[in-house]
């Protein structure tokens, strides 16, 4: 996943945090905000549903950091690639 991230960066020239992404419908803001929520909770409610401890806890919020860079970069990666 991370070598994935690496590709894109590498190959469209883009960051991270490089574009920002704006909704002017009311019902489109609402959705993105409950998304939004819904990804940053999510992990912590999954290592306390399973009850990880440790380094289990640190793996799963990695993973979690991975996946959210790895969508928001192909995303990104994508509309350049339109233009």
């Amino acid at each position: 996943m991370y070598i994935g991230i690496a590709y894109f960066i590498l190959a469209y020239d883009i960051t991270l945090l490089g574009e920002q992404f704006t909704f002017d419908n009311r019902y489109d803001r609402l959705g993105h905000a409950v998304g939004v929520f819904g990804l940053g909770i999510g992990p912590l409610a999954l290592i306390e549903y399973v009850g990880f401890q440790g380094s289990e806890v640190v793996g799963v919020l990695m993973w979690s950091i991975g996946v959210i860079a790895y969508f928001t970069i192909v995303s990104n990666a994508q509309s350049q690639g339109r233009q």
